[in-house]
């Protein structure tokens, strides 16, 4: 985790739930400042490293399943009869 680097929660910390997007503040060994806009307001929120993943790859992941099924339902269709 690098300070300015988009980042998204995967797990529930201090009202900032699964899938709030933020940017890192401040990095301590394991700890993460992020920033994150909760209740209309810009607030810090303190996580550990594996509470968060990069917003890319956060994104990477919630494409994946949907590509995975369309293809599924693609190959399906080319091999019935």
């Amino acid at each position: 985790m690098e300070i300015g680097q988009k980042v998204v929660f995967v797990r529930d910390v201090n009202g900032a739930g699964v899938g709030k997007h933020g940017i890192v503040m401040r990095v301590a060994d394991d700890a993460v400042l992020v920033g994150c806009k909760l209740h209309g307001h810009l607030a810090p929120v303190m996580a550990q490293m594996w509470d968060l993943l990069p917003e890319r790859l956060w994104n990477r992941s919630q494409y994946l399943p949907a590509r995975r099924k369309t293809e599924s339902a693609q190959s399906h269709l080319m091999t019935a009869p």
